[in-house]
């Protein structure tokens, strides 16, 4: 049975226990011990660039263009979504699937958030997330 006690020989909590886990895992070398298999601490929940681009000039993940460059009045396809977990399983789950033609409606005054058209549906995406969603002009 591991030793569930600290130094002293007080009773350590499952918190204690399971950062002593994972620091011994990251000691060992086999990467269990870091959040998303990313080196270290300090870039973020999803590594560099993801998301907005970052003000020390660092852009996003991709090359191409972001649905959150678009202009009200612009028709463009959707390319690929770049993010994870949750956020971009709400993102294909409103209909914001590779392939699909998105119309961009309006942006609100201080740019945040922008309304867009898929089909008949109007939805209205953070600045975040729109950044999230590669596209190319239709």
């Amino acid at each position: 049975m591991q030793d569930t006690s600290d130094w002293m020989g007080n009773k350590m909590s499952w918190r204690a226990r399971l950062r002593r886990r994972f620091r011994r895992r990251a000691a060992a070398g086999d990467g269990a011990g870091v959040a998303h298999g990313q080196p270290g601490h300090g870039q973020g929940h999803h590594g560099p660039g993801a998301g907005r681009p970052r003000a020390d000039g660092a852009g996003p993940h991709f090359h191409g263009m972001s649905l959150d460059d678009q202009k009200p009045g612009t028709s463009v396809r959707i390319r690929g979504l770049h993010g994870r977990g949750p956020i971009r399983q709400r993102l294909l789950d409103m209909g914001l699937v590779p392939g699909a033609e998105i119309a961009v409606i309006r942006s609100a005054p201080l740019r945040d958030p922008i309304e867009v058209r898929i089909g008949d549906t109007f939805l209205t995406l953070r600045r975040a997330e729109a950044a999230r969603i590669e596209v190319v002009h239709v």
